[in-house]
């Protein structure tokens, strides 16, 4: 069986998001960051970088594996469930260039603009204001993308939007309302009424 050890943060929540989009069988481990549950030599032994999320596979081929970083997570469960993977190359092409846009251009200034406001000794409203920015930016480039689409890759809901998801739902964590961008918010309805997109979001209870 699958093993995911996760937490409350986008980048846990993804990946239990996806678990349940598998339809795989697997086990959830609730991780309290608050509390040090990452940073136990434990859970260190299975990812030294004491961050979440974490999968363990039992019965991969050639043997257990241990895979960390949500989008390689959702990518792995895609692949071995056969589910939200385009089985064309270019569709593929498709839903990775977004899952990316995500990974490496939105996620990034989430956790830095979730650290300025919660976790910073000082507060710095220009660099919040200038990385809110950025993301407000980012966030319109898929309104732009949703208004022709249903799913940010195309026609088929697809890892890309497994990926975007919960820190997209999750903007106003970091203080970025989305009210504005009309095609953005259809879309967060639609996915957000997807029975596993809501198991996967309240995996922490």
């Amino acid at each position: 069986m699958l093993e995911l050890y996760t937490s409350g943060t986008t980048n846990g929540l993804r990946a239990a998001v996806m678990a349940e989009e598998s339809g795989l069988p697997y086990q959830a481990h609730r991780l309290n960051l608050q509390a040090g549950d990452h940073k136990r030599p434990d859970y260190l032994k299975l990812n030294p970088s004491g961050r979440i999320p974490t999968l363990v596979d039992g019965d991969a081929p050639g043997g257990r594996l241990v895979l960390s970083q949500s989008v390689a997570i959702i990518l792995y469960l895609a692949e071995k469930s056969g589910r939200l993977w385009p089985k064309e190359a270019a569709a593929r092409a498709r839903a990775l260039e977004w899952a990316m846009f995500q990974a490496t251009d939105l996620s990034p200034r989430y956790g830095m603009s979730f650290f300025l406001l919660n976790g910073a000794p000082e507060k710095q409203p220009t660099a919040v204001g200038y990385i809110q920015g950025q993301m407000r930016n980012f966030y319109r480039l898929y309104d732009q993308q949703l208004a022709a689409n249903a799913y940010l890759a195309g026609a088929d809901y697809t890892v890309a939007d497994v990926v975007a998801y919960a820190p997209t739902a999750l903007a106003g964590r970091i203080g970025l309302q989305l009210d504005e961008f009309a095609n953005l918010k259809r879309w967060l309805a639609q996915v957000g009424e997807r029975p596993a997109v809501k198991r996967g979001m309240a995996v922490m209870g």
